[in-house]
């Protein structure tokens, strides 16, 4: 298929397709024909898939581009993929506190407000 099915089918940006192939993320292949287009296939599909939804859990291309590497020279075995994702969801639960904690803070500077402003200002970390 060419770029433009590609787009519809996968949801990415024109730009962000051409970006992913600067980065090795995505390699389409070369048109049969003598016109310079590129095809893709169900497999580059599949994979600008996987890559949106690393990136929407929490991997940065960086680590998108280590793992695609290592899965494609044959390197990322069930351990190996298992300590990435292993690794990804402990980072995942760091952000969820970090999340929480905020959360509190600003339910309790919504209080303080609502009540006129009395008493001291809530303090960050004093959120319970």
């Amino acid at each position: 298929m060419h770029i433009k099915r590609f787009i519809e089918v996968t949801g990415l940006p024109r730009s962000s397709v051409r970006f992913y192939e600067r980065k090795g993320l995505l390699a389409p292949q070369a048109s049969s024909k003598a016109n310079g287009y590129r095809e893709y296939g169900q497999a580059q599909v599949e994979r600008a898939m996987a890559i949106r939804f690393a990136q929407r859990v929490g991997f940065s291309l960086k680590e998108v581009k280590s793992l695609i590497d290592a899965w494609d020279k044959g390197h990322l075995d069930q351990a190996s993929r298992r300590a990435a994702i292993v690794e990804k969801h402990a980072e995942v639960e760091e952000k969820i506190a970090a999340l929480s904690a905020m959360q509190a803070y600003l339910n309790l500077i919504v209080v303080w407000i609502d009540s006129g402003e009395t008493g001291p200002k809530p303090m960050f970390g004093n959120a319970r």
